[in-house]
């Protein structure tokens, strides 16, 4: 991943939605075929990874969120700069104790996790008896509490006790792989080289 700051196009991303989803039936009983249309109305988060893995994502300033671009091969703004990122990721999703979400965090990095039924808050690390988040921002509107779209660091405590901690990371395969390589290599190596020592 470079060190990028991008405001990300989600009409991008609902480009590359899959276009169509296929049941078989058991027992030779059918299939079914669910068209997706591609409109700003119909965005599925259970589909998101899927256009990540794919093309990944590009900046706003490349193909601007006013309306889903004809192609995916190129900016729709001519001054934009077509740079996917994240391509080739894949979302994993979580369900486990605080000891779950340290292992997570030192293989994977910053997790998105569920707080109060939604995916609002991410870990980032932890520090002593508190976990660094980044808590998602809310605002009153009429009456009913609206999502600003915008994080401010913060501190939660971590629980012992709780063992239900609920959310996602995104990977990339080919760089897990090559991480469990130089640990099982290190791991080899090290005790070998103390033997000549």
């Amino acid at each position: 991943v470079s060190n990028v700051d991008i405001a990300p196009s989600i009409t991008y991303v609902l480009k590359n939605y899959p276009k169509s989803e296929h049941y078989k039936l058991p027992d030779n009983v059918g299939e079914i075929e669910l068209v997706k249309p591609q409109t700003c109305n119909s965005y599925d988060p259970s589909l998101f990874s899927f256009s990540l893995h794919k093309t990944g994502i590009v900046g706003s300033d490349c193909v601007p969120n006013t309306v889903i671009p004809d192609s995916a091969a190129s900016c729709t703004v001519t001054t934009g700069k077509f740079e996917q990122q994240l391509k080739g990721y894949k979302q994993a999703f979580f369900l486990g104790n605080s000891d779950s979400v340290k292992d997570a965090l030192i293989k994977f990095g910053p997790l998105i996790i569920s707080v109060e039924g939604q995916l609002n808050e991410i870990i980032l690390g932890w520090d002593g008896a508190d976990w660094v988040v980044a808590q998602q921002k809310f605002h009153q509107d009429g009456g009913a509490t609206v999502p600003d779209y915008a994080y401010e660091l913060g501190t939660r405590t971590i629980s012992a006790s709780k063992t239900d901690y609920v959310g996602s990371l995104f990977y990339h395969s080919a760089a897990t792989i090559r991480a469990a390589f130089k640990l099982i290599t290190a791991v080899v190596i090290i005790p070998a080289l103390a033997l000549l020592f």
